[in-house]
């Protein structure tokens, strides 16, 4: 089995546009596995999404919801999990490099139950919404 990783490699801003290359490096080498292009280098933009199903269990698969953003400006962004009735669950936390906010399918500390959560991401007056399924 080929052991992956990913890192951003470039981020390239020309002519008003943005660009990012996301590189997988296996053992075979690196290619390209995700690129985005955004019209506006200057706005806060969610560019993508990981697992919409996470299974927190230690196995290293599947394990974080990732959600990855552009913030030329690096403003302030949060993250928040709730439940299905809107109560508050836990905050994401955020990676500077590259922009992201991940969730461990934690709450204080302990493993939340399975089933359907809610995120918010939010940041210079844009919110992002989705679901997240945990499965334990």
């Amino acid at each position: 089995m080929l052991k992956s990783s990913f890192s951003l490699a470039i981020k390239l801003a020309f002519l008003g546009a943005l660009v990012n290359v996301l590189l997988a490096k296996t053992a075979l080498g690196s290619f390209p596995w995700e690129t985005v292009h955004r019209q506006s280098a200057t706005n806060f933009d969610v560019t993508g999404v990981s697992h919409r199903v996470i299974t927190p269990n230690g196995d290293a698969r599947n394990d974080v919801l990732i959600i990855r953003f552009d913030n030329p400006r690096d403003s302030g962004v949060s993250g928040r999990i709730f439940d299905l009735l809107g109560g508050y669950v836990a905050d994401m936390e955020q990676k500077r490099s590259p922009h992201r906010v991940e969730w461990n399918g934690k709450a204080g500390g302990k493993p939340v139950k399975s089933g359907v959560y809610v995120f918010v991401l939010e940041s210079e007056s844009r919110r992002f919404k989705g679901a997240v399924v945990v499965i334990r």
